[in-house]
C-alpha cells in the first residue's frame, strides 16, 4: 500500500460526535478537527478541509475559504445558516450586515 502524502485537501462527507469523515484520494473516518481553545465549530458537509498527519494519526486542521469582503487583519465568522459577524480594523463590529 502506498503511503499517503500529507498535507492534503479533502471534502467532508460526514460528522458525528465531534469526529469528521473526509474523502480525498482515500477516505479518513472519524478523525478529529484541531481548533483554537474555546472555538467550537464543525464545517458543513461538502466543505473542503486541510488534513495533516499528527503523531496520533490524521487530523483536520482547518476549512478552506475565500476571504471575500474582509481586509487583512479583519475577522469574519460565518455560520452555515448565513449569520455573520465581522470585526473590522477600524473598531466596528458588523453583525448580519448591521454596523455596531
Amino acid at each position: 500500500m502506498e503511503k499517503t502524502a500529507y498535507p492534503m485537501i479533502g471534502e467532508i462527507t460526514s460528522t458525528a460526535g465531534g469526529m469528521i469523515t473526509v474523502s480525498s484520494d482515500e477516505e479518513f473516518r472519524d478523525i478529529p478537527a484541531v481548533r483554537p481553545y474555546g472555538y467550537h465549530a464543525c464545517p458543513p458537509l461538502g466543505h473542503r478541509v486541510l488534513v495533516v498527519q499528527t503523531p496520533h494519526g490524521p487530523a483536520v486542521m482547518g476549512a478552506l475559504f475565500t476571504p471575500e469582503g474582509i481586509e487583512p487583519g479583519e475577522i469574519r465568522l460565518v455560520s452555515a445558516g448565513g449569520a455573520t459577524l465581522v470585526l473590522k480594523n477600524d473598531g466596528r463590529v458588523v453583525i448580519n450586515g448591521q454596523d455596531y
